[in-house]
């Protein structure tokens, strides 16, 4: 919602809409801040088909998240956390 704040595009408003099945970015709000969360995980695929679309939002959003999921897969513990060049 930050980008949209910002009044920044990105396919993800849509995308997310779709995949929770929501008509407005109110509607979304609601959800997003619900007690308890959504289950923000499940939109892995929808932020990942925006970032290979060319959206730089989703792009960021992935970039973002790699540390932390990193960090909770005990099997890639040795792997680089470099970003490539």
């Amino acid at each position: 919602m930050t980008a949209r704040d910002e009044g920044l595009e990105t396919a993800l408003t849509d995308g997310i809409l779709q995949a929770w099945k929501f008509n407005t970015i109110d509607e979304l709000v609601q959800r997003a801040n619900a007690t308890p969360p959504p289950d923000f995980p499940r939109l892995f695929r929808t932020v990942l088909l925006a970032a290979d679309g060319g959206d730089a939002i989703a792009r960021e959003l992935l970039i973002d998240a790699a540390p932390s999921w990193l960090r909770s897969q005990p099997s890639l513990s040795g792997v680089s956390r470099r970003p490539p060049h």
